[in-house]
């Protein structure tokens, strides 16, 4: 039985920790008594390495109340105990790292001549195709695309796929994803990766299907099965070194390929967009989207920057008030210096760009600062507290 102390090799997490956590408190909080046996199982089943959980599930003896669809089961029920247990402890588990074998162990490492910063594309999109195939073969598409197998009919799903992906992008004939005349194009792969991404639900519960010999699925979660998604294909872009990432953050933007920005800068992204409390939330939000667009151009980042900026501008009178004036001027310096909010002949022209990013970010910095006075501000009955 699973020991927190002592937890076995089993036991190792195949998933992100705070996915893993968020999946199995859902399951134990939602689901009835008699869905959470098959929901517990199919899930350490995907998300743990190793037999071990499974057979201490199995030896949690199954309790079935007398109206199975009623209300969540009770901390008495030993499946919901051993789950309850299990996530009480989830950051005992340990993350699965495979073991090194000999072989492994001794071969000269990688020749330094292998290219670093690049991406061989039909690598890339292989090993995501694989992804994605294996999310198919696990059930994460029957929610729309309907089960492989219904009852000795022929296996219409890759078709229903088919339809499903060209009734959201145009594209025709794109699956299975075929890659005999080499790679796709960026714009052609790139559109099919945020289109899964809106095609897959976890499905939480399974089912052996006799006919066939196959498992059936239901009880779909579209919010879960886009998580283990957005995390397996960001964990290859990452591998891969393409500087992209899938958007995780709820919003217009989640699930749309952006630039990735280091770990800090993605803090101060989420940050700055959790609560605007003066009604700029989609001023905010739009600049931000602009910056981070694949495409984003000199002006558009330009544009960015100028929103922001008015943003503080719209501020000037209340939060920044509490600051001495010339405090509160030179916030705006660097934007009226470099030929952002203002077009005028002491303004500075063609400059680097590189002084855009460095400009957005300031100012994103001095939004998120703004953000949390104007909240002691709200806190103290619409007095500014003194510094």
């Amino acid at each position: 039985m699973f020991d927190p102390a002592a937890p076995a090799r089993g036991y190792a997490l195949l998933w992100p920790r705070e996915l893993f956590r968020a999946e199995l408190a859902a399951i134990l909080g939602t689901l009835r008594p008699h869905q959470q046996h098959p929901a517990l199982e199919l899930l350490l089943d995907e998300a743990l390495r190793g037999p071990d959980p499974l057979e201490d599930l199995a030896q949690a003896p199954r309790t079935w109340p007398d109206d199975p669809w009623g209300a969540t089961t009770t901390v008495a029920d030993p499946q919901h105990e051993f789950g309850r247990r299990l996530l009480e402890h989830v950051d005992a588990l340990r993350a699965y790292v495979p073991r090194r074998y000999y072989w492994d162990r001794h071969l000269p490492a990688e020749p330094a001549a292998l290219p670093t910063g690049r991406v061989d594309d039909l690598v890339l999109q292989r090993a995501w195709a694989a992804v994605c195939e294996d999310l198919v073969e696990r059930g994460y598409l029957n929610r729309l695309a309907g089960s492989r197998c219904e009852d000795g009919q022929e296996n219409e799903q890759p078709q229903r796929i088919v339809r499903l992906i060209k009734e959201h992008c145009g594209l025709a004939d794109a699956w299975p994803f075929d890659f005999d005349a080499g790679a796709y194009a960026p714009e052609h792969f790139l559109t099919l990766v945020e289109v899964f991404h809106d095609l897959v639900a976890r499905p939480r519960t399974r089912y052996w299907h006799d006919y066939d010999d196959h498992y059936g699925y239901d009880l779909f979660d579209e919010n879960a099965g886009q998580a283990v998604y957005r995390w397996k294909t960001n964990e290859l872009l990452v591998r891969h070194e393409v500087d992209l990432e899938l958007v995780g953050q709820p919003g217009d933007e989640q699930g749309q390929v952006v630039r990735r920005t280091p770990d800090p800068r993605q803090e101060l992204l989420a940050v700055t967009q959790q609560h605007v409390p003066d009604g700029n939330e989609d001023r905010v939000g739009q600049a931000v989207a602009l910056y981070r667009s694949r495409h984003a151009t000199p002006e558009d980042k330009r544009r960015a920057c100028r929103e922001l900026a008015e943003v503080l501008e719209s501020r000037r009178k209340t939060v920044l008030a509490r600051l001495a004036d010339k405090d509160s001027g030179s916030l705006f310096d660097i934007a009226n210096r470099f030929a952002i909010r203002h077009h005028r002949d002491d303004q500075m022209y063609g400059y680097d760009p590189a002084f855009l990013d460095w400009i957005f970010w300031w100012y994103l910095a001095t939004v998120e600062l703004t953000n949390r006075l104007l909240v002691r501000s709200e806190s103290s009955g619409g007095k500014t507290p003194a510094p």
